[in-house]
């Protein structure tokens, strides 16, 4: 696994200036990115949504990560606005470095298969990644005892890096689709979380 932890090398007491500037505490949040750079690989909105209004009851605040042109990512910052979920917002934040210390503190990550998740499982965070047009197996899964890759039992998957050409004309990206959000959710609380 490459070794990231040279994004983390900061001042003393930065990362606690950077929590306290998020209104953070290690540990008691989590990090949540509903985006990717392919839209096919996006698993939706309102799922996303479904997974932090089930963990709300568990006590930790869900962080927002992405950037602000993220439209997935503005659409989840409206969804929990509109219900009055306390989050925190990280989709303005320029500092990559920042994000890795974020994700170092963060309980777990819940993201599609994307850059993220690999920066989260190498600076040593918990990751539940759920894969569609992609596959773990195809060696980009997560590795960390605490960190689970979900996937949906469709026969077309893997098809391609990002989903684009789907074949599956009546139950189109199925391998998204497929994933409902309180599997997700049990996933997590199998894990202890």
């Amino acid at each position: 696994m490459p070794d990231f932890t040279h994004l983390l090398k900061r001042k003393p007491g930065e990362a606690e200036a950077l929590l306290e500037r998020y209104g953070l505490e290690s540990g008691r949040f989590y990090s949540v990115m509903p985006s990717s750079r392919w839209q096919t690989k996006e698993w939706g909105v309102d799922r996303f949504f479904e997974v932090v209004r089930t963990l709300r009851t568990k006590g930790r605040v869900p962080l927002l990560l992405g950037r602000e042109t993220d439209a997935a990512a503005r659409a989840l910052r409206a969804r929990l606005e509109q219900a009055g979920i306390p989050f925190r917002d990280a989709l303005k934040e320029p500092d990559f470095g920042n994000t890795a210390i974020l994700l170092k503190h963060s309980a777990f990550y819940i993201g599609c298969d994307t850059g993220l998740s690999h920066l989260a499982e190498a600076v040593g965070c918990p990751a539940f990644v759920i894969f569609g047009p992609t596959r773990p197996e195809l060696g980009f899964g997560p590795a960390r005892p605490a960190s689970r890759a979900i996937t949906a039992p469709v026969a077309c998957s893997p098809c391609s890096k990002d989903g684009r050409h789907c074949f599956r004309f009546t139950d189109p990206h199925a391998c998204m689709t497929r994933i409902g959000s309180s599997r997700v959710s049990e996933e997590i609380s199998r894990c202890g979380f």
